[in-house]
Parts: C-alpha cells; sequence; structure tokens
C-alpha cells in the first residue's frame, strides 16, 4: 500500500489477446485490484499479432520477444502440450507412440505453423508430407476444436490448465515441448518508466 500511497487514480489501458486475458489474466486479476485499487486497468483486445495500437499503454503480445521500441517481459506460454478429447481417444484409439500422433487430424493456429514441426523435432521424428491439417485463427476456436473431438491440437498450458485438471483434455503419452514463442508484457521504453505502469508489470512477473 505504501507503493501507491503517492498515486492519483490512474487508467490504463492494456491490449491483450481474448485467450490469454479470459483464462490466464482474469481469474488472477482479482489480487491485483484489491491491493492496487488506484490503478485501473482498462482491457481491450485486437485481431491480429502485427497490430498494436499506440493509444494503449501496454499490451500482452505473443511472440518470441523482440519487437523493435518496445521493452517487454516474458509472462508464460512457452511450454506446449499434446491435447485431445477422451471422445476422440475413444473413437480412434490411444496413440501407443510419437509418431502414432500424426495419424490424427493435427489441429493447428495459423499464426504458429511449425508447431507440429517442433513437435517432430522435439521427438526426433522425420517430416511427413501425409499430415492432415485443420487451422483455427483464435486459441479460443483451437480449445474447443479439441474438446469437441475433432482432432489432436498443440496448445501452451496455461491456456488449458482447467480442462486437462477436469479431464476435459488429456495429454497423450505426456507429449509436448518448449516452445521459442510465449506471451510477453511489452511497452515503450517511456512508458516503461510510468509508475503505476511498472507496478502493473513487476504484478504481472509475479503471478
Amino acid at each position: 500500500r505504501a507503493l501507491t500511497a503517492h498515486l492519483t487514480k490512474r487508467t490504463l489501458m492494456l491490449r491483450v489477446f481474448p485467450a490469454i486475458a479470459e483464462r490466464w489474466l482474469l481469474p488472477r486479476f482479482t489480487e491485483f485490484l484489491e491491493r492496487y485499487p488506484e490503478i485501473d486497468i482498462q482491457f481491450t483486445t485486437y485481431l491480429s499479432s502485427d497490430r498494436v495500437e499506440t493509444s494503449t499503454d501496454a499490451a500482452i503480445r505473443f511472440g518470441e520477444g523482440s519487437w523493435p521500441g518496445q521493452a517487454a517481459q516474458y509472462l508464460v506460454g512457452r511450454t506446449v502440450v499434446l491435447a485431445a478429447s477422451p471422445s476422440l481417444l475413444a473413437r480412434h484409439g490411444n496413440p501407443k507412440s510419437p509418431i502414432d500422433v500424426f495419424s490424427y487430424t493435427l489441429l493447428q493456429h495459423v499464426e504458429v505453423p511449425n508447431a507440429w514441426k517442433d513437435l517432430r523435432k522435439a521427438y526426433k521424428l522425420r517430416a511427413s508430407q501425409q499430415d492432415r491439417f485443420v487451422r483455427y485463427d483464435y486459441y479460443s476456436m483451437l480449445i474447443r476444436a479439441a474438446i469437441s473431438g475433432m482432432g489432436m491440437a498443440l496448445l501452451p498450458e496455461c491456456l488449458v490448465t482447467e480442462e486437462l485438471k477436469s479431464g476435459v483434455l488429456v495429454n497423450p503419452l505426456s507429449m509436448g515441448y518448449e516452445s521459442r514463442s510465449g506471451y510477453y508484457f511489452m511497452c515503450t521504453q517511456e512508458k516503461a518508466k510510468d509508475p503505476a505502469l511498472s507496478l502493473f508489470r513487476t504484478w504481472l512477473l509475479e503471478t
């Protein structure tokens, strides 16, 4: 509380993708509100990872962490897990080995085109031209497709923690890998000096 005693009421605009907001940030956000009532965080979204508007104070963005003119700190999301619904496995059987996974329909995020290649590399499997892909623009759609039994998915573990705990999704063969990409908190070097934004960034990095 002493840290914010000198702050007047501040409103900060954060641009964030819906999936990470809904599934990772918002379940934790009440703690921030209680700790820092002087700081009002407003949320807005963007449709493309290439579109970052200057009207926002900061953003949570997906990528490898390097954006010109931006200060970026990694938050979460590099741990990627294989996910499937029990209904899919009941219909088609459980994979017996990593190579068997590629006989299923593979669900893919259009902005993470190398995910399945990275999984093959992690398990030292040869590339194939026979893989069957269904592609989605949003992780929310990809997760729903996986839950519906439409195929195998590769998903940041942070987005499906609850589904994996409840058994709505399972992780066949405990497969996954560490990605080069994840979710980062980012803002301009100038805005990084803002006391309220600095408090919010510190809180994010602690969660």
